[in-house]
């Protein structure tokens, strides 16, 4: 009887130590606040913590921020590791990743605003008048938010109906025989921008940046407008928006954009564009 439980007794400790090196992970370098790890076949996930074993010369605390073919990379949050050390892995909370891509697809409300000079037919001097149209629309856009070490590069490419109408005061569009004026252009537009987040925690971060547009009109309607001369637009564009995370490496991102036009010419309007986005977006 005592002969088992002394067996029983070393089986449970063979086990337990077993299992406890399994959780434990080797400290191959440490730079600038960067860890180096040695995975050693066993599973780490970015998020994870990983921390000093009981007993170590120092005590430290460091996330996972990256995984690499057999290794992975964490960033040092408390004290201080050794190289050589092993370490241990407790399961980290859902939250946003340092350093890692971000790419998500939106849907984008548009509100537009047009102002266009126009003559009417008046024979010999034609009345002439300013007219504004404005109008709403839907359009779909995907992002890409690149990290580097100060902010990030973020480009997006989509799709930007412009649906605008307004009345004018004379016969001055649709071949000046109505007061109906409107414009319909579907652009193909795609923005470069920097982004910066300026507050960040586990679950939520709010952001803002600035950048530049390009539009490559597609198809084109309007009554008040040469349709053979209109072409590529331009803007810059200012924006704000916040991502939430709702599970691990998934998010929704929603944000608040405005274009400035840097057109100003009769072949391509000059569009006043705010846009309010919503989507859902994947670390990687």
């Amino acid at each position: 009887m005592r002969n088992s439980a002394s067996a029983f007794a070393f089986i449970f400790t063979l086990l337990f130590v077993l299992s406890y090196k399994a959780e434990a992970f080797k400290v191959l370098e440490i730079r600038n606040n960067r860890i180096l790890v040695d995975l050693e076949g066993a599973v780490l996930e970015r998020g994870d913590y990983l921390i000093t074993l009981p007993g170590a010369e120092y005590q430290g605390r460091a996330i996972t921020i990256q995984i690499r073919p057999g290794q992975a990379v964490a960033k040092l949050q408390d004290g201080n590791f050794t190289v050589g050390e092993r370490v241990k892995r407790i399961l980290g909370d859902p939250s946003f990743k340092e350093e890692a891509i971000k790419i998500s697809v939106h849907t984008k409300l548009l509100n537009n605003g047009i102002s266009i000079k126009q003559k009417d037919a008046t024979f010999p001097t034609p009345n002439e008048e300013t007219v504004s149209m404005t109008g709403s629309s839907v359009g779909f856009m995907g992002v890409i938010d690149w990290p580097t070490d100060w902010f990030l590069l973020r480009g997006s490419l989509g799709l930007e109906p412009v649906e605008v109408e307004g009345t004018a005061k004379y016969n001055s569009c649709s071949s000046k025989t109505s007061t109906a004026c409107n414009v319909n252009i579907n652009y193909i537009a795609a923005s470069a921008a920097i982004r910066y987040d300026y507050y960040r925690n586990s679950r939520l971060v709010l952001w803002a940046a600035a950048g530049s547009a390009i539009k490559f009109p597609l198809n084109k309607e309007s009554t008040s407008l040469n349709k053979g001369a209109i072409g590529i637009a331009n803007s810059i564009l200012v924006a704000t928006g916040a991502d939430y995370l709702i599970m691990k490496n998934y998010f929704i991102p929603v944000g608040f954009e405005y274009h400035y036009s840097l057109n100003y010419s009769e072949k391509v309007p000059v569009i006043t564009q705010m846009a309010l986005h919503a989507g859902i977006g994947m670390e990687f």
